[in-house]
């Protein structure tokens, strides 16, 4: 799994896409800004603290989802539930993106699944003056995180 991020994305209170492999570094989850997404995988022995956690961050009004791949257990927190585009056809998933990404307000963001993480999209988006974040899930899938920037 990789994730890709830009070093202009370290704005301060920037939300942000967040990869954590396995528990051991979770004591960083408050430090990060309010509207990012999260992302944790961990082996199976560690799935009940996961759970347990999944749980926690549900109540605080976040979506949740909890997925298996081979053995790795994955957990996404994240303020809506994104959209899934992983059934388009190429290039739609990338058009799609583009199209409602045009439209965000400064501080708004934008999440959603594609079938493959696209990096001349995330390109794209970065021309446009928007942060991207793009994440390989272990399906081979993608997860793109967009922000707009306040004016």
């Amino acid at each position: 799994m990789t994730s890709i991020g830009d070093p202009q994305n370290s704005m301060a209170g920037a939300p942000r896409l967040q990869h954590f492999q396995g528990l051991a570094s979770l004591d960083k989850l408050a430090e990060l800004p309010p509207g990012s997404v999260v992302r944790i995988d961990v082996v199976a022995a560690e799935l009940p603290a996961l759970q347990k956690l999944g749980a926690s961050m549900g109540t605080a009004g976040l979506h949740i989802e909890l997925t298996e791949h081979e053995g790795t257990w994955s957990l996404l927190a994240c303020s809506a539930e994104p959209d899934d585009l992983r059934d388009l056809e190429a290039p739609e998933p990338m058009q799609e993106v583009l199209e409602v990404c045009a439209e965000l307000e400064g501080g708004d963001s934008y999440l959603a699944r594609t079938p493959c993480p696209a990096r001349p999209l995330k390109q794209r988006l970065i021309e446009r003056g928007l942060w991207a974040w793009l994440h390989e899930d272990p399906d081979g899938s993608g997860l793109v995180f967009v922000w707009k920037p306040p004016a």
